[in-house]
């Protein structure tokens, strides 16, 4: 199960191990990939795991700009302490209505969010191409 949360691939059909589970476990401040890969798969599946966590942690918020507080679990804590690191490196492609102009980086300069003062924030909206 850990394998295929990793890498993907199904029962039938297995995908490369590009990295040994060793190299995975280290914190991400050490060279570890776990954490990265939980905010890849929370930023770019519907599963169930990140339907749970959105709905727990960024039900009224999204999940680019939500904190981490204390009382919330450790998971959570090491997902918000790399997600700004890692969401730089996400190039959003628009295609189907699934890019937030937002928060989303797919012009390449990163989430257009961060770049209006607190007060003016914008409502979040879709971008598609047709």
């Amino acid at each position: 199960m850990i394998n295929k949360f990793l890498w993907g691939g199904t029962s039938e059909k297995t995908k490369m191990h590009w990295v040994s589970w060793e190299s995975m476990c280290y914190p991400w401040d050490e060279g570890g990939a776990f954490t990265v890969k939980q905010w890849w798969t929370l930023r770019t599946t519907n599963s169930l795991w990140s339907e749970f966590l959105i709905a727990k942690y960024c039900s009224r918020i999204h999940p680019v700009i939500k904190r981490w507080y204390s009382g919330n679990s450790h998971s959570w804590n090491a997902i918000c302490k790399i997600k700004s690191i890692v969401d730089q490196h996400i190039l959003w492609k628009v295609g189907r209505g699934n890019v937030l102009v937002w928060h989303d980086n797919w012009t390449g300069f990163g989430d257009l969010w961060q770049f209006f003062p607190d007060d003016k924030k914008p409502r979040e909206l879709k971008l598609s191409h047709p």
